[in-house]
């Protein structure tokens, strides 16, 4: 009996030089074709993709911009149906908050309330922090702050007569009629009431366990003028634009976006006072890009050509909706920035090419060379079609390590003789872990040493409630819908049946569930480590 052949090795080297190969012959001559061949149809063609890669870019930029906050509003939903969100609880929140709010520069401020009127808000105000209490008994038409040093000492506390009400805020009220109750709600742009500025919210309601009389409401401020940066920010080629505009071809001004911190500004409900004709914008290219939309009818996800100084120029507008707001991400760049080089000598650019193509080539045999004896051992996640028995006897040969781990049963304690749950929560703690991070084997049946013991112990009936009792556990503390990541497989091995789970890796962070606790698991080496909540929430930004 085997434990290793070398043909499939060698088949991946020779297939990874192919492809090496291959990419780099596509690549220098994709690149060769391009300048060579200068009619207009090519280049136009060429812009017209250009544009809308980086259109799409930039629209992917704004959502990844969302997609955060969404994330952290939905960890903060579970803490407060765990019961651990208590608006009236003032220093806790603080506890919770305040790292939260200083590492999470797009964001402003943190309200919690509830539908009483009970509200609790968070705001940085330069070395120290200001919340503000709403809802408290015998204080109507007043509301308490208090300004905390970052080790949550309290400073100082006064009372305000203020006739705010979170119940009638828009992301309350938003998050309130949101369907389904796990749904995020994002508010159109507003004015804040606090900061006068302009921003969107974001928000979502829960109701804790087993209470029903309340329902709870998190919410997030983002002000607008980090979602304009992120926009304006982000690089259009050497001398192009990306900027906000309406569905009229005016444009959102960063300049005006901050307007609110003017004091005695009155701030209108809605941004129509912040967008500006393109001719004052003081970009000629965006000027012309907006005079080109518009004369083409307003198109959008188009690209657009059009003249501006004497250059050719591209634009194009993409859907960009805040809430319900509906914008436009334009996205407008000189010709010139993709086909700078276009006009070079041909003559030159082929023997450039022809160089690079030879060293390309080279140097892929010496990668596949260099990496040859790692290719070989490279770690088993999956088991193949054929020969499945002798490739489990390698995999359990080599050990326990950060993708393979052993567990001697299913569900029987072979110390008290009687199944326990704590044997099936070792087992699902450690698919959880592989779901959480890249993956890999469970091997039941198999004790720490790597001595083969099978599943015997377990007194299944048939093959049939063994698979049964795995797919409901499965369902019961980790979820139906993990069922396509999850293949279990049952092996007979030395006269003795062996179960093999095979995980792949999620794309969402997976809990694991049971009737008082979500914990959530990463693999650390050959074992599975439990993060705390602030741990998952940096895991979580650093898994992106």
């Amino acid at each position: 009996m085997h434990f290793d052949t070398p043909r499939p090795r060698q088949r991946t080297r020779r297939r990874l030089l192919r492809d090496l190969v291959a990419l780099i012959v596509f690549t220098a001559g994709t690149i060769l074709a391009i300048w060579l061949i200068q009619s207009d149809r090519i280049r136009e063609q060429l812009s017209r993709d250009q544009i809308q890669q980086v259109a799409d870019h930039a629209r992917t930029e704004l959502n990844d911009f969302f997609t955060p906050v969404e994330k952290m509003l939905l960890i903060f939903r579970q803490w407060g149906q765990a019961g651990i969100l208590n608006p009236a609880s003032v220093a806790s929140l603080n506890a919770k908050f305040f790292p939260i709010l200083a590492d999470a520069d797009h964001l402003s401020s943190i309200m919690v309330a509830d539908t009483t009127g009970t509200g609790y808000f968070l705001i940085k105000d330069k070395e120290t922090w200001l919340t503000r209490s709403t809802g408290l008994k015998g204080s109507s038409g007043r509301v308490l702050w208090q300004r905390w040093s970052d080790s949550g000492k309290l400073l100082d506390k006064w009372q305000e007569k203020s006739d705010y009400d979170p119940r009638r805020r828009p992301w309350f009220q938003g998050a309130l009629n949101s369907v389904p109750a796990e749904k995020v709600f994002w508010t159109t742009p507003y004015s804040f009431f606090t900061l006068s500025t302009y921003g969107v919210t974001a928000s979502v309601k829960w109701h804790p366990r087993g209470k029903t009389a309340r329902t709870y409401v998190v919410a997030l401020d983002v002000p607008l003028a980090k979602l304009v940066k992120t926009v304006t920010g982000f690089t259009a080629g050497v001398n192009g634009n990306t900027f906000l505009a309406d569905s009229d071809g005016r444009v959102l001004a960063p300049d005006l976006v901050v307007l609110g911190n003017t004091p005695g500004k009155n701030l209108p409900d809605t941004l129509a006072g912040l967008f500006i004709p393109a001719e004052k914008y003081g970009r000629p290219m965006v000027t012309g890009a907006l005079v080109a939309w518009r004369t083409a009818g307003k198109p959008e996800k188009q690209p657009l050509e059009f003249k501006s100084l004497s250059m050719t120029c591209w634009a194009i507008f993409q859907p960009a909706p805040i809430g319900t707001y509906q914008m436009l991400i334009g996205v407008t760049v000189p010709e010139n920035d993709f086909f700078s080089a276009v006009y070079n000598r041909q003559i030159s650019t082929l023997y450039v090419a022809a160089v690079i193509l030879a060293v390309g080539i080279f140097l892929a045999v010496l990668v596949v060379r260099k990496y040859s004896y790692q290719i070989k051992d490279l770690p088993t996640q999956k088991l193949n079609g054929k020969n499945r028995a002798d490739q489990l006897l390698g995999l359990i040969k080599g050990g326990e390590s950060r993708i393979v781990e052993f567990k001697s049963t299913m569900r029987m304690n072979l110390k008290t003789g009687k199944a326990g749950k704590e044997i099936e929560l070792a087992w699902l703690k450690t698919l959880v872990a592989y779901l959480n991070t890249d993956g890999g084997l469970l091997i039941i049946g198999v004790n720490d040493d790597g001595r083969i013991v099978g599943i015997e112990a377990d007194e299944f009936d048939s093959d049939d409630k063994c698979r049964l009792h795995f797919k409901n556990l499965v369902n019961q503390h980790i979820g139906p819908e993990l069922s396509k990541l999850i293949t279990m497989s049952m092996l007979s091995v030395d006269g003795k049946t062996i179960v093999v789970i095979e995980c792949e890796r999620s794309a969402e962070p997976i809990f694991l569930r049971t009737k008082q606790t979500e914990d959530f698991y990463i693999r650390s080496g050959p074992s599975s480590v439990k993060l705390s909540v602030s741990e998952v929430l940096n895991y979580l930004e650093g898994r992106q």
